[in-house]
């Protein structure tokens, strides 16, 4: 099985937002390019923007990610993040 592990990223909600063609933000990407089976996404925005972003992906992907609430005080916070 082929997992992806990720923190959602502001472009990543922007491009769900936008919803344009041809830019589809680096988590659709990955999921579009390569063979995963599921995905999760840790996420440190914990608002409706995230909500939006799983059910874009979703339809995008045909891949309903699992979302892991994360508590960051900075999302530069390298030791936080680790």
């Amino acid at each position: 099985m082929n997992i992806l592990i990720c923190w959602i990223g502001n472009t990543d909600l922007n491009c769900a937002e936008r919803d344009e063609l041809d830019n589809l933000g680096p988590i659709t990407q990955a999921l579009n390019t390569s063979d995963y089976d599921k995905a999760i996404l840790l996420d440190n925005y914990k608002n409706a923007r995230v909500s939006v972003f799983c059910r874009w992906l979703h339809e995008k992907v045909g891949i309903q990610p699992e979302v892991f609430p994360v508590a960051l005080t900075s999302p530069t916070n390298h030791k936080e993040i680790y």
